[in-house]
Parts: structure tokens; C-alpha cells; sequence
């Protein structure tokens, strides 16, 4: 199993951090210094002006929560120590960081279950997941109709890459482009197994919600493989059109 998000501390240095500072800024600070940061590294990292930071650190403004995972994951700290001013969480007693990333559309196709960090990859949007990871994790938005009704343009999927689906799970399919893998794509679909051919391999069909867009099927001759099993779902409300109209 992958451990999601090692600390850069050891639990004894964790255990040392002192958990009587009372604001998020003043734990920023430490946690920076500890790194032996600047603020314009810090900036850098998490892609703000050097005076964002400093504002955080002086606690004249706040960031919000996706902002603190991505500081905390950054630093190598326990979002918990971030938030709260404890070095570990009840659920997570080894210092690991159980935020996970949002994933763009053009970038799924290079995560790597098995080289994590994925090099060359960004993320500006962590998230916390309810659950601990059984491989790697990382979250999606959805950006068609293709799983309509059940799921909406943006919402968010969680996907982790170490739970073997079920029939009736919910996957993502990348279709590899083997000449530039930026033009790789993917789909969420609904996994049904449907057999093996004549050499005992499996065939499995992928199929949307909404009958509008096409089902695929996924055999050993097909460029397309799976990438992680759906483990958690959030959708949410959103304002209508009359209500837009309104607002603007």
C-alpha cells in the first residue's frame, strides 16, 4: 500500500513543534523557519505575492482552507498542526498528510500510482478526503454530462488508485496518445466486467449515465487503461439561472 504525503519532519521533530501558538499565522512562520524559508520562497511555492504572506504571518488576513492544505503540504506539515495547533491527528498517527490533490483534465493521464510525487506536476487545490487512502489518491472535476444525472459539471471525484473496483463502481479510463500525452484523455464511466476472451483476458465495458455519450469497451487491444476506483463523491448547490440573473 502507498502512503500518501510523508511529512518532511520525523514524528520526535513533529512531537517538538509547540502546539501554544495560538494563530494560523504564527504557526505559518514557525513551520517556514523551520524549512529555512523565506517568505518569497513560500510565495513561490504556493503561487501568492510575497505580500500574501507576509499578511498571513502578521494574521492581517487568513488563507482560506484549499490555501492551507497547500501550504501544509509544501512545508511537509500535518494540516492538523495548521488548523488546530495539534502535530497529529487522532487518525493519523505517523505524521502523514492525508490531503490529496486536484488533478487537472490535461494532467490525469500522467499520474503515476507508483512514482509519487508525479514529477513535473503542480497542484494549486488540495482536498481533505473522508477516508484514508488505500493507494495513491487524487480528485477530478467533472467537466461534462457524460454522468448525468448523478454527477454534475463540478463536482468533485475522489479517486484512489489502490481499491479494486467492483461491478457497478465508478472509474477512470485514460485513452493514451502514445505520440504527446498532453492530448491523452479521460472519463469517468460505470465499470462492468463482461467476460474474458478466447486467452482468458477480461473485457470490460465502461459505460456513461447519460445515454447521449458512448460506452466504451476495454480489452487488451484497446489504448486504455484504468486509473483508480471513484471512493467518495461531492456535489454541490448551485445557484439557479434566475438567481444568477439576479445577482448580477
Amino acid at each position: 500500500m502507498m502512503e500518501c504525503y510523508k511529512s518532511r519532519f520525523s514524528v520526535r521533530e513533529m512531537a517538538e513543534f509547540p502546539i501554544g501558538l495560538k494563530g494560523i499565522g504564527e504557526r505559518i512562520r514557525y513551520a517556514r523557519e523551520a524549512m529555512d524559508w523565506t517568505q518569497q520562497e513560500l510565495a513561490e511555492a504556493v503561487a501568492v505575492s510575497v505580500q500574501a504572506v507576509s499578511q498571513w504571518e502578521n494574521e492581517k488576513t487568513f488563507p482560506g482552507l484549499d490555501r492551507i492544505l497547500t501550504i501544509s503540504n509544501v512545508l511537509g506539515i500535518h494540516p492538523g498542526y495548521m488548523l488546530w495547533g495539534d502535530a497529529f491527528s487522532s487518525s493519523d498517527t505517523h505524521g502523514e498528510m492525508l490531503s490529496v490533490p486536484l488533478v487537472q483534465a490535461n494532467a490525469v493521464a500522467r499520474w503515476d500510482p507508483n512514482d509519487y510525487p508525479p514529477k513535473g506536476l503542480r497542484f494549486d487545490r488540495w482536498f481533505l478526503p473522508s477516508n484514508r487512502p488505500q493507494g495513491s489518491m487524487f480528485v477530478i472535476e467533472i467537466e461534462d454530462e457524460s454522468m448525468l444525472p448523478t454527477f454534475k459539471p463540478g463536482d468533485h471525484v475522489f479517486m484512489d488508485t489502490g481499491v479494486e473496483p467492483a461491478p457497478g463502481d465508478f472509474v477512470v479510463v485514460v485513452f493514451e496518445d502514445e505520440a504527446d500525452v498532453e492530448f491523452s484523455t479521460f472519463q469517468l464511466r460505470k465499470y462492468r466486467p463482461r467476460g474474458n476472451d478466447e486467452r482468458g483476458r477480461p473485457i470490460l465495458e465502461l459505460a456513461p449515465l447519460n445515454d447521449d455519450f458512448p460506452t466504451f469497451t476495454l480489452t487488451h487491444k484497446t489504448a486504455g487503461r484504468l486509473l483508480g476506483c471513484m471512493v467518495e463523491h461531492r456535489s454541490y448547490k448551485r445557484a439557479s439561472s434566475s438567481t444568477r440573473r439576479n445577482l448580477s
